[in-house]
């Protein structure tokens, strides 16, 4: 069942790492490529959003469902669920102890009595916070394997720079022979190492 989602507090960051784990990654000395990796930064983390379909960064947003038929849960988009602020039927506000959430799966269900019962009204309104504290705030959450394909992703962008993307293979005489990987259709930019890393978080569209 489909959603109107609006974020209502939106991430000051949606970068899934942080320039000192790139230098570290690279080698590279204090604001050596600074401006450079700072860009490749930004469109690596938006490269990953893109190909996992979600949002990483933690945000309050606010979630609308207007039911046909009566239903046995809501999955709530932005996962994990970090805090609900409010749950409303109809107009009412409901107690914390008229659902429950699995922060996890996102799964909302609706409580009668402390049993799991069904959602009934036509309109639905969800406000939370969901998503990762991302690097390098303090008390970060945001899983390491994602951070590390972003640093792949990045430092494969940074080894490559002023080569020929069409380029697969060079050789020169008497010296010996190079070839580059050829990525698969839509997977240019990112190594086989960060698309393992990240198979686990991509969102399932239905």
């Amino acid at each position: 069942m489909l959603s109107i989602l609006t974020v209502t507090v939106p991430a000051s960051s949606t970068a899934l790492t942080d320039l000192a784990s790139v230098q570290a990654e690279l080698s590279l000395p204090g604001s050596e490529d600074a401006g450079y990796l700072q860009t490749q930064i930004a469109a690596s983390s938006a490269a990953i959003a893109s190909w996992c379909s979600r949002v990483f960064a933690r945000e309050t947003v606010q979630e609308v469902w207007r039911p046909e038929i009566p239903t046995g849960f809501l999955m709530l988009a932005r996962v994990p669920v970090a805090s609900v602020t409010s749950v409303i039927e109809d107009g009412v506000t409901l107690s914390a102890s008229d659902y429950e959430v699995d922060p996890a799966s996102g799964f909302l269900w609706r409580l009668s009595s402390d049993q799991r019962s069904w959602w009934r009204a036509r309109k639905i309104t969800v406000t939370y916070a969901g998503g990762y504290i991302l690097p390098p705030a303090q008390g970060r959450t945001l899983p390491e394997d994602i951070q590390r394909a972003c640093v792949l992703m990045v430092a494969a962008q940074y080894n490559a720079r002023g080569r020929d993307p069409m380029l697969r293979s060079e050789a020169a005489q008497d010296v010996g022979q190079v070839s580059y990987l050829d990525p698969r259709a839509g997977m240019e930019a990112m190594p086989p190492q960060a698309a393992a890393l990240l198979q686990p978080y991509r969102a399932v569209i239905v």
